[in-house]
């Protein structure tokens, strides 16, 4: 329930395993996003996004996006792919007929706009329902927040443990960890959102943080 769902999982988690998809090409992607545009309501009204960056997070170019699609399935557009015409154009209407949830969605709705793409139909921030739910939590990581209330772990099951470095010589593929962010905020966004309710504070999200979200992008692209 709502109250349940405001309270810690057990910090005790298998990571999360995700089947990535990566087109080929600019057909296969734009295919690929407009399969999830025409999906059923029954099939998934929202998305989960995960970006990764150039440089630092909502200040720089988009190195690639992963788009949860299912169950631990999860599409990624490499900042070659984003930056086709014709897959930014898909890219915008599925964020229009989709409600799309994603970890800090400032960073990413300024981040979209040199690509020409407005996202306007956000649905759930999970930093910013974190913090309505319980604000003296900072810093509000999405690592944190999955393994605490949607008790899943998104470190790969390969990396070196926490504060080691990763001698292996093996480099990660780029696209598994977001993959694995989006997927974690698939999960972690229904469990959020409880959270909101059973705090009476889903309102002040809906009403005023979520628009709050798109005038701050607006104000920033214009350079107040």
């Amino acid at each position: 329930g709502g109250v349940a769902a405001a309270s810690p999982a057990i910090p005790d988690a298998p990571p999360l395993e995700v089947e990535v998809r990566r087109p080929r090409d600019v057909p296969e992607a734009v295919e690929l996003i407009r399969e999830r545009c025409d999906a059923g309501v029954d099939e998934g009204s929202w998305v989960a996004l995960a970006p990764t960056w150039m440089g630092v997070e909502g200040r720089s170019a988009l190195t690639g996006l992963a788009i949860a699609l299912e169950d631990d399935v999860a599409l990624w557009l490499d900042a070659e792919l984003l930056r086709e015409p014709a897959v930014a154009e898909s890219l915008e209407r599925l964020l229009t007929s989709r409600l799309f949830h994603v970890h800090h969605a400032k960073a990413l709705e300024r981040a979209l706009v040199p690509l020409g793409i407005d996202a306007q139909n956000l649905g759930l921030d999970t930093q910013l329902a974190a913090y309505l739910i319980e604000p003296s939590q900072e810093p509000y990581l999405l690592e944190d927040l999955a393994l605490k209330y949607a008790g899943v772990e998104i470190r790969s099951p390969d990396a070196a443990p926490e504060g080691q470095l990763d001698l292996s010589g093996e480099a990660e593929d780029p696209a598994e960890e977001p993959a694995r962010q989006a997927a974690a905020v698939a999960r972690l966004a229904p469990v959020l959102s409880e959270g909101l309710e059973a705090r009476g504070r889903s309102r002040l999200y809906d009403e005023v943080e979520r628009p709050l979200v798109r005038a701050l992008v607006r104000m920033e692209v214009a350079g107040v």
